[in-house]
């Protein structure tokens, strides 16, 4: 949702602040424009903290539970279930202890395969 947009922006701005002037200045002096400074000074330095905030989106959306919980309990039926919540219906509230588990296991194991084939795009795009 929107809740993480305040600080993506304060890590975007941070990451900006980062970037020499200096750059800018040859950039300038070259006749780069406004896009094309952005498209290839602003957007390239901004890859790491892109790259960074992406994996942190992709596992704060698999651990979703607060909003879906509070507003539908992941119903009617199931139809707004995430895994979250169906982890936490079969732990606590239908005691299912051991399955919950592999149901935890199986969430981290998406999560690392995410973030993984997330590291090996980054490093196809660095080379």
């Amino acid at each position: 949702m929107f809740q993480w947009t305040g600080s993506s922006m304060v890590m975007y701005y941070m990451a900006m602040l980062t970037i020499e002037k200096e750059i800018f200045e040859a950039a300038k002096i070259d006749g780069a424009g406004f896009f094309r400074t952005l498209w290839s000074i602003v957007f390239p330095n901004l890859k790491g903290t892109t790259f960074t905030l992406s994996i942190l989106g992709v596992i704060g959306g698999l651990k979703t539970f607060d909003l879906v919980w509070i507003t539908t309990a992941g119903g009617p039926g199931s139809s707004t279930e995430f895994i979250s919540t169906y982890l936490f219906r079969k732990s606590m509230l239908q005691q299912e202890v051991g399955y919950s588990s592999a149901v935890a296991i199986v969430l981290l194991t998406i999560a690392l395969l995410i973030t993984y084939f997330q590291l090996r795009i980054q490093k196809k795009m660095d080379n």
